[in-house]
């Protein structure tokens, strides 16, 4: 009796013509926008690039002052219009520590388009490479890079991190960085590389968790380092107003969440779940959870598992926990992904039987981040697979499943994959 084969059960030739279709149609589309429409906005009547124009705008006024427009809206939205005439309809928050308009400075007398296409190509090469080193270290046992590069540039946060010129590049950089310290021992290097969270602290908070319950002293030490490394750049660049002025913002930032918020279909954290309860309730869930995860995080941490293992998990549970996780924001899963399913490929007995969920867990975060279900329904389903992949993560910090005869990060076997 034949028996059928299972609907996840797909071959290296069909993920592969499943990529090239979603890299195709997600980077066509992306040219359309991009070529078409006016000069400025898009066939959509967006504004291309989107939010580039707000660093874009930052980096301007450092550049050329003065400093204390950085946070105030009508005089930083003046320069705006004044940079971009066709941005008119859109309007920024100051919520952004200086650091971020250091980084765009070097961007700010550029024209528009121009530092546009500089910072996409940056995000590129910054995507690409965090992505390569991840999978350069498993190359013998998972599929060739020319699939797993489709496979990256098919990630719908990719599309939409290059869409809306985010600097979700930095967070990649910190973790990508902060990886390749601490797989060579070096842990304060590790913490100066996670410093640079600071420009995106949404994304510090599993990380505190780990460092604080976790006695990651070095680490702490790097990360002190980074922010006061940070924090004299700024005074010395431009000057103390604007550390002041970003602290005096700091408490209104709650004030404004609400503005903040895009719609519920672009959010894929916990928060986006827990903010459909009523009252208090929300943020009280929402903490239960998100310890629950940190918990989770912590667990991996302190297993024997390698780098590749325990970054994957804290990259995870950063993402799970982050408060406001717009969909360009979870380009930083790529890499954890891929060295992930590399560690899975190495082991034998038990614990391989846990591909069964992790590759099918994968597939439908590709599908929902594509089609976000917040769109047709209330519940936004992304999240939840991403609790899948962490308890995934979790169950191979059990001992009990390992294979004791391998090394956790040494491959086993090559996989040649069907053609």
């Amino acid at each position: 009796m034949t028996r059928s084969r299972g609907f996840w059960s797909l071959s290296a030739s069909e993920v592969r013509a499943h990529a090239r279709i979603a890299a195709a149609v997600l980077w066509v589309t992306a040219l359309v926008i991009l070529l078409g429409g006016s000069t400025y906005r898009d066939p959509f009547d967006q504004l291309k690039w989107t939010d580039f124009v707000h660093f874009y705008t930052l980096g301007h006024i450092a550049r050329n002052g003065p400093v204390s427009d950085l946070y105030n809206p009508p005089t930083q939205y003046e320069h705006q219009v004044a940079r971009v005439p066709a941005s008119a309809k859109e309007h920024y928050l100051p919520v952004y520590p200086p650091q971020t308009a250091l980084v765009f400075a070097p961007l700010g007398n550029l024209p528009y388009h121009v530092a546009a296409v500089l910072w996409a190509l940056l995000s590129v090469v910054v995507y690409g490479g965090a992505v390569y080193f991840a999978w350069r270290p498993m190359r013998h046992v998972l599929a060739p890079y020319s699939l797993v590069g489709v496979a990256a540039a098919a990630f719908p946060p990719f599309w939409n991190l290059i869409l809306h010129g985010q600097t979700t590049a930095i967070p990649i950089i910190a973790f990508s960085a902060g990886a390749i310290a601490l797989a060579h021992g070096r842990k304060m290097l590790a913490g100066l590389a996670f410093g640079l969270l600071l420009i995106k602290p949404q994304f510090g908070l599993a990380l505190a968790v780990v460092v604080l319950t976790c006695g990651e002293w070095s680490m702490l030490a790097g990360l002190v380092l980074s922010a006061c490394i940070q924090a004299l750049a700024v005074v010395g660049l431009l000057g103390p107003t604007a550390l002041m002025d970003y602290v005096h913002v700091l408490p209104r930032i709650a004030s404004v969440q609400d503005a903040l918020e895009p719609s519920a279909a672009r959010l894929h954290s916990l928060a986006v779940l827990t903010r459909l309860l009523p009252g208090y309730a929300a943020p009280l869930v929402w903490l239960v959870a998100s310890a629950v995860v940190c918990w989770m995080t912590v667990r991996v941490w302190r297993s024997t598992l390698p780098v590749s293992v325990r970054m994957g998990a804290l990259v995870i549970g950063s993402t799970l926990v982050n408060p406001h996780l717009n969909v360009y924001d979870a380009a930083v899963l790529a890499a954890p992904l891929v060295s992930l399913s590399g560690w899975l490929e190495t082991q034998t007995g038990r614990v391989s039987d846990l591909r069964r969920r992790w590759y099918p867990a994968i597939y439908a975060l590709y599908v929902l981040l594509f089609f976000p279900t917040a769109r047709f329904m209330v519940v936004q389903l992304s999240p939840l697979v991403l609790l899948v992949l962490m308890h995934t993560v979790w169950r191979m910090a059990d001992t009990s499943w390992l294979d004791q005869n391998v090394e956790a990060n040494v491959p086993v076997a090559t996989v040649h994959p069907a053609s």
